[in-house]
């Protein structure tokens, strides 16, 4: 059986699912009998979306018939499943169904039901099963209280987000936030436009928790300042994410080569290019390029790309108008 199971799931993680089916069915014929990591393995597979959850079923009833007991990580995979499929109503009842068949539900099965409803914005029903697993004695970590954060901005309720990372820095909900955990609140609050809070959450992070920000979490609260037109502060936080040994990405200068447009900054976007650029590998997201020829021109542009050398590249070619210009998309 170990041998067949090795083989399966090397064939499942090269997405040869056909095949490791095939094999799965030969086992019968040479007398071995599958074992629940057998069936483990196959509930993992995911023909698409819609479907994966019931033919995840479909191998939990195989297993049964016969006559193996799914265990907690077969459960769990069908919950995950569901949750990828955006279906944690039907996570739910998979929940009920994990206790009918004697099966307690682990942190893991909670945390993928709660990460479900935080996919779908539903952070009332999210809550719900925090409180359902805290009931049972099974204590929540850091990831699944990050789940409800976002649950909660995924909803569009930023000021909740910021209250419950309130009770958890207190230690109301058990283990103390982490980087993401601010990084979730404080860029919902950027996008929201309340940057001021936002850069207080990250003072709190970083002076008070002692928790140093990822480039994520910069480029959450660098987005929100140059959106908003403090395109000072927005260079601020770019030269510190760079001293501390960050590498600036799509995403960070994106919003500040969309501010130094809209602020008329064409000397500031044309040394923000060359950074840009002339890095090592070089950024060349198309929605950056076209923001920086917005700001100083094609034939500035051009002329950044030739300093930097990159000026044969694909999507520096179509930025220039040498294939169809795509509009700017924002990270």
């Amino acid at each position: 059986t170990l041998a067949y199971n090795l083989v399966i799931g090397c064939l499942l993680r090269r997405d040869r699912a056909a095949e490791a089916e095939a094999l799965l069915h030969s086992m019968h014929a040479a007398g071995v009998a599958p074992d629940t990591v057998t069936f483990s393995s196959m509930i993992s597979l995911s023909p698409g979306a819609s479907t994966a959850p019931a033919r995840a079923a479909e191998w939990l009833g195989a297993m049964k018939q016969l006559g193996l007991q799914p265990d907690a990580q077969c459960f769990n995979k069908v919950l995950a499943c569901c949750a990828r499929a955006r279906l944690p109503e039907l996570a739910d009842e998979w929940l009920d169904k994990m206790e009918a068949a004697g099966v307690p539900p682990n942190l893991v099965s909670y945390s993928t039901t709660i990460a479900a409803y935080a996919k779908t914005a539903q952070p009332d029903e999210a809550a719900a099963v925090l409180r359902r697993m805290t009931a049972r004695g099974i204590a929540p970590d850091t990831i699944l209280l990050n789940q409800l954060l976002e649950s909660l901005v995924r909803a569009s309720r930023p000021a909740q987000a910021a209250a419950l990372l309130s009770r958890f820095r207190r230690g109301e909900l058990g283990p103390p936030p982490d980087c993401c955990s601010y990084t979730i609140v404080l860029s919902a609050l950027a996008r929201e436009g309340d940057v001021a809070r936002a850069a207080s959450w990250f003072r709190t992070m970083t002076a008070e928790d002692g928790i140093a920000p990822d480039l994520m979490c910069y480029n959450g609260l660098i987005r929100g300042f140059a959106g908003q037109g403090e395109l000072d502060e927005a260079m601020r936080l770019y030269d510190r994410l760079r001293r501390e040994g960050l590498s600036p990405d799509e995403w960070t200068y994106g919003p500040l080569l969309d501010g130094a447009r809209a602020a008329r900054a064409s000397r500031l976007a044309r040394s923000l290019g060359a950074q840009m650029l002339g890095r090592s590998p070089p950024v060349l997201s198309s929605f950056c390029l076209v923001a920086l020829r917005r700001s100083i021109g094609a034939s500035g542009l051009r002329a950044v790309c030739r300093e930097c050398g990159v000026l044969d590249q694909p999507a520096v070619r179509q930025a220039l108008g040498k294939a169809p210009l795509q509009g700017a998309r924002r990270g």
